[in-house]
């Protein structure tokens, strides 16, 4: 008889199928420390701290295995750990799962292990893939990612949708990731971006500053040079400007924990920082990322700051 169980095999847990002396391992990509697992009755202890949603997890695996077994037994496939390993592959049945299905399967899967930021990027880049083969008319049901077609998205995310050279990396680097996972045995070493980077961060010298701060403006663009100013001035980033609350002030000085890296920040509050916050009630303008960017270069040519910078171009990958 057939059995379905989990196992720790060193820091990691795996379902494992036995049948006739066969037997199949399938790893549940969990990492568990001895503390969390009892290893005489070969499962998850309840002082876990994330133990509900590891339950859920092994339990998932221990089902889909299980209807991958039924499935071949319903088919009339012989019961081996390689027809069981292509049943789980989407294999068994003459059939595959199309690249854009596996990616779904992806998101789910670390939709509760990653930020909700995290998790939005990843279902975006399956919307971008999905219109891509649409447009470029990819057919739907390729099972992996062939350098001809990672190419043409490329162009496709450059010449037709306008991405900048950041989203097109960050789109490629989480592409990397998933089909490392979804396709381990296969070679991605062709996905990767070439991106423009500076030799030198860019920066806005202190006469530019001034002019930015004196200069009469009205509506977005006043609103978009508030913002702006208020990040150099405390040298705090958009995502956290974003996140900015009153009590962050403090006896004459902003302490808040900064969202990228967990660190904490304390900064002075200058004389223009302090007129930003008076002027807009305590809290700091509000603008989406992509309209923040679009505001800021109408507003720099506004203000006619062109200057030339050279860039040098990388290989990032």
């Amino acid at each position: 008889m057939a059995t379905v169980k989990t196992r720790k095999i060193r820091n990691h847990l795996y379902t494992i199928w036995t049948h006739n002396y066969e037997v199949l391992k399938v790893s549940t990509k969990i990492r568990m420390d001895d503390q969390y697992w009892d290893s005489k009755a070969q499962k998850l202890k309840k002082n876990h701290p994330d133990y509900k949603n590891i339950w859920t997890q092994i339990f998932q695996q221990e089902k889909r295995v299980s209807e991958a077994m039924n499935d071949l037994i319903i088919n009339s496939v012989s019961l081996t750990a390689v027809n069981l390993k292509l049943a789980l592959d989407g294999e068994a049945f003459g059939h595959k799962k199309s690249l854009l299905q596996s990616f779904s399967d992806y998101a789910q899967l670390k939709r509760s292990k990653v930020a909700y930021g995290t998790y939005k990027n990843i279902i975006l880049l399956i919307h971008s893939l999905t219109e891509f083969m649409q447009h470029e008319k990819v057919n739907p049901e390729l099972t992996n990612m062939t350098k001809e077609v990672f190419e043409k998205w490329i162009s496709y995310q450059i010449d037709i949708k306008e991405y900048s050279d950041s989203t097109t990396y960050k789109h490629v680097k989480k592409l990397r990731e998933f089909l490392n996972w979804a396709y381990p045995d296969k070679d991605h070493k062709f996905i990767k971006y070439r991106v423009q980077t500076q030799e030198e961060p860019l920066y806005i010298t202190g006469s530019e500053l001034d002019i930015l701060i004196q200069t009469e403006l009205k509506g977005y663009l006043a609103k978009t040079r508030d913002l702006f100013v208020f990040c150099c001035t405390t040298g705090m980033r958009y995502s956290d400007s974003q996140r900015f609350c009153e009590y962050w002030v403090k006896d004459g000085v902003i302490e808040f924990r900064m969202q990228k890296t967990g660190g904490k920040a304390i900064v002075p509050i200058f004389k223009v920082t302090s007129q930003i916050l008076t002027k807009w009630s305590g809290v700091v303008p509000k603008i989406s990322d992509q309209k923040y960017n679009t505001f800021l270069k109408t507003l720099f040519k506004r203000l006619s700051f062109d200057r030339m910078i050279e860039v040098t171009s990388c290989d990032v990958s």
